[in-house]
């Protein structure tokens, strides 16, 4: 009975490993759990196991894998996941964040290079050149606690803080100060207003007062002119009724005098 490749390959190195006692810190888990100890050469982020070079490869072959990410020797985790019962979607309990790019992965991977916190599509899409160095974030966050970083980090935060603080201080003076200006102003303007509606006031009285003694003044000046023009009329009027009556009665001496005297 033929034997494939694949299992050659691994009763080869099984037999390679026994035989000389060699152990791996970093071994394909699915050829572990055939009692095959092979190097690990990659690492399938989906199925969360350190793949060897034959299922890396076959990983990429096969129809229900072709779409999972994995990860060279390079970008792959540098600790086992090992799980009693392993789980594909299980992470880390502080892997929550999700992707800001493609929100339906979780971040879990660090690009040195590019100072990227990565989701796995990330990695697969834009870091896989050799130029990334790709780490798995819990193979590097174990000295992170006040470390160096994280005091200067914490250090230029505070600093941050304080800026934004007397920032915020200075602001609130110049708005106090503004506030007062802008009352002080109004109430100049007020006053103001106050004064000139004073000085409106009494110019209307003035006016009114003359106004009132001019219309005084007219109104006598009408009617003494009325009592005048009355009286001149009726002086008029009579001498008129005398010259007709003299005319009438043909006295003429008389007439011719009347006339001669108007």
């Amino acid at each position: 009975m033929a034997v494939s490749g694949r299992k050659a390959l691994q009763k080869f190195a099984s037999s390679m490993s026994r035989g000389s006692g060699e152990d791996y810190e970093i071994f394909c888990q699915p050829c572990d759990r055939d009692d095959i100890r092979l190097p690990a050469f990659g690492f399938c982020v989906d199925c969360q196991e350190h793949l060897c070079e034959s299922c890396f490869n076959h990983h990429k072959r096969a129809k229900p894998l072709r779409h999972h990410t994995l990860l060279d020797k390079h970008n792959m985790p540098q600790s086992l996941q090992v799980s009693s019962q392993p789980d594909p979607h299980a992470l880390p309990g502080d892997l929550t964040k999700p992707c800001s790019t493609h929100k339906k992965e979780i971040i879990k991977f660090y690009c040195h290079s590019h100072n990227a916190l990565l989701c796995s599509v990330c990695v697969t899409l834009k870091h896989q050149s050799t130029a990334c160095r790709v780490d798995y974030i819990p193979d590097i966050s174990g000295n992170i606690v006040n470390n160096k970083k994280y005091r200067k980090i914490i250090k230029e935060i505070d600093t941050m803080i304080g800026i934004f603080q007397d920032t915020a201080g200075d602001l609130k003076k110049m708005t106090e100060k503004s506030n007062a200006s802008l009352t002080k102003v109004l109430a100049e303007i007020k006053k103001f207003r106050k004064e000139i509606n004073q000085r409106l006031d009494a110019m209307e009285n003035e006016v009114e007062n003359a106004a009132s003694s001019l219309k005084k003044d007219n109104d006598q000046r009408l009617k003494t002119t009325q009592a005048t023009c009355d009286d001149v009329i009726k002086d008029l009027q009579e001498s008129s009724d005398s010259i007709k009556q003299l005319n009438t009665s043909n006295k003429e001496d008389t007439l011719f005098m009347e006339i001669e005297n108007c």
